[in-house]
């Protein structure tokens, strides 16, 4: 089941039946620092300082500015921020409305914020285990479950910032995860290149025995000793190239049976690639033994 707003509604139907794109949409201005209060269809980009300016912004009064509601919101560092398509709401308030938070003592352990949590998360233990940093942890507690709405940090007798907490975990988390995700590219752009020295090695020693071939072959001990060199770099490009199948399949096969939801499209084409190379690591070596029957051993 999913949840919109009806200004989300409105812009999926007019970019689905008119293929307009959202350059506007409604924003509620409230709290008792601005003097017309309202709902206010701004375009995209626009200030919020302008905006909150033309409906009498009094300065003096204002206290800080949350952009969203009061219980999911956060507070504005910048009134120089433009208005995104993530802003539904801009709360100007004053002291006596959002009064500052209260200094926070050590948890109690009461288990209200479990009580009021509306995905039945243990808010708790996900405190200890983000202010501990234990990553494990918070995902084995299903940390991205969290939809932030804020009722465990109202509720809580100790005035703990529970939702910050979450939200600097999974921006932690998030981190991590574009990093595993770069040296993982960066592995298998690694690979490719080590599988094309491989195949341009086996073609290399492949060209090479071709043009022995179609010279007169002394029957000296010389240039039966090239010929060996040339075999034995081929089947050493045979064996990488073997070896990089391998691998490819066991990456694959891993990545798979961990995290089935993954995309295995770099894992399948790097299987691909090296799955031809030893084709043509193959096919090269079986005309060089043609070309030389005499030279190689059974």
């Amino acid at each position: 089941m999913l949840c919109h707003n009806p200004g989300t509604l409105l812009a999926v139907l007019q970019a689905i039946r008119d293929g307009q794109p959202l350059v506007s949409r409604v924003v509620t201005l409230t709290g008792e620092a601005v003097a017309s209060p309202g709902n206010r269809w701004v375009r995209i980009g626009t200030s919020i300082n302008e905006l909150l300016t033309h409906a009498g912004l009094n300065q003096a009064t204002l206290s800080q500015v949350i952009q969203g509601g009061p219980m999911m919101g956060t507070p504005l560092l910048t009134l120089d921020a433009p208005v995104t398509k993530l802003t539904n709401c801009l709360i100007a308030a004053t002291t006596d409305e959002l009064p500052q938070a209260p200094e926070e003592s050590p948890c109690i352990r009461c288990g209200e914020c479990e009580s009021v949590c509306p995905v039945a998360l243990l808010p708790q233990q996900l405190h200890w285990y983000a202010r501990a940093k234990d990553d494990t942890k918070m995902e084995h507690y299903h940390l991205f479950d969290c939809i932030e709405c804020g009722a465990c940090s109202y509720v809580c007798p100790s005035h703990i910032p529970l939702v910050d907490d979450y939200r600097e975990a999974k921006s932690r988390l998030r981190l991590q995860r574009i990093e595993a995700e770069k040296a993982e590219h960066a592995k298998h752009r690694f690979e490719f290149r080590q599988a094309r020295l491989a195949r341009e090695e086996a073609e290399k020693q492949a060209r090479k025995a071709a043009r022995q071939a179609q010279q007169q072959r002394p029957a000296s001990n010389t240039t039966a000793s090239s010929e060996k060199v040339d075999l034995r770099g081929l089947r050493i490009a045979h064996a990488a190239a073997k070896a990089s199948v391998k691998k490819a399949e066991k990456n694959l096969s891993r990545v798979a049976q961990e995290d089935p939801k993954q995309p295995l499209d770099d894992l399948e084409t790097q299987l691909a690639t090296a799955q031809e190379n030893l084709r043509a690591a193959e096919l090269q070596l079986a005309k060089a033994r043609e070309q030389q029957p005499s030279k190689e051993s059974p």
